[in-house]
């Protein structure tokens, strides 16, 4: 996300859920670990640590000099069991003023009391359990999903509040001859493609599998993509994308088994899109 300062001047600050259902034991445990984990990459003059300190109740706060008068600033906070980071670079020996923005950035983060409503911390940006109120030059989130009851599927979620949409939309993009899955001219088949509502957006699918590999390694791997349409940007109408797809490898690096056959696994990819909403008229709700 980025904030802007009193100066005017424009923030990046990129925010991280680390762990959830923590207690402040396994807290300040995850302090220590992380500052024993920059101090051992410290090498002479570059990333040094200057500064670990705590700076309230369950938050804590590391300055890093890269190199020269470049800073890497994290401030690493546990709210309501959730565990948090939110960092941000800064230069010429700004490190002060990052702090500070830092600490502004988490006060306006609250728990949502209700998963249904958010109740009144939902009018912001959906964070896990969490919610970010404020107004941002960009809002970009990036989720890897992956069950450990079936670890061969993973989920790729990307927002992009306020990015354009694509100039060529995903049915056109994956259909058109110099797409990848045209120029591999394997055994694949379509399974489902369609256009549907998803949270008042219009929205494009494709679910398709494609064999690869030879001989024993020959295997099916499943791709199942969604993509928003919306010509007019903005926090009620994020550029979201998901991607669900089969094939992760092993220890070994050979191809996973398939846990779910292909019925079940279209239901997963209907339970995971159609659950998309929007929080109190909004913001949608990955």
């Amino acid at each position: 996300m980025r904030n802007r300062s009193a100066l005017d001047k424009p923030w990046k600050i990129e925010l991280q859920m680390v762990a959830t259902g923590l207690s402040e034991t396994q807290f300040r445990a995850g302090i220590a670990s992380r500052k024993a984990d920059l101090e051992a990459s410290t090498s002479g003059n570059l990333d040094r640590v200057t500064e670990s300190r705590s700076v309230g109740d369950n938050a804590h706060i590391f300055h890093v000099n890269a190199v020269n008068q470049a800073y890497s600033t994290e401030l690493h906070m546990l709210m309501g069991g959730n565990y948090i980071v939110a960092s941000a670079d800064s230069y010429h020996d700004q490190f002060k003023e990052a702090e500070a923005q830092l600490i502004a950035f988490t006060r306006n983060m609250a728990e949502r009391r209700s998963a249904d409503t958010g109740s009144a911390a939902g009018d912001g940006y959906c964070f896990g359990a969490l919610t970010v109120r404020g107004a941002f030059e960009k809002e970009y989130t990036t989720l890897l999903l992956r069950s450990k009851r079936h670890p061969d599927i993973t989920i790729d979620v990307t927002s992009d509040t306020y990015a354009p949409d694509p100039t060529e939309p995903l049915l056109q993009r994956v259909e058109d001859e110099q797409s990848l899955l045209r120029r591999l001219k394997g055994d694949n088949k379509v399974i489902r493609k369609d256009e549907l509502q998803v949270a008042s957006m219009k929205a494009q699918e494709w679910l398709s599998w494609i064999m690869l590999g030879e001989g024993e390694e020959r295997h099916k791997q499943y791709r199942l993509v969604l993509e928003t349409m919306r010509p007019d940007p903005s926090p009620s109408k994020p550029l979201i994308n998901i991607e669900m797809a089969t094939g992760a490898v092993d220890d070994v690096g050979s191809a996973r088994p398939l846990s779910l056959d292909e019925p079940q696994l279209v239901n997963l990819w209907d339970g995971v899109t159609r659950s998309l909403r929007p929080v109190q008229g909004k913001q949608v709700r990955p």
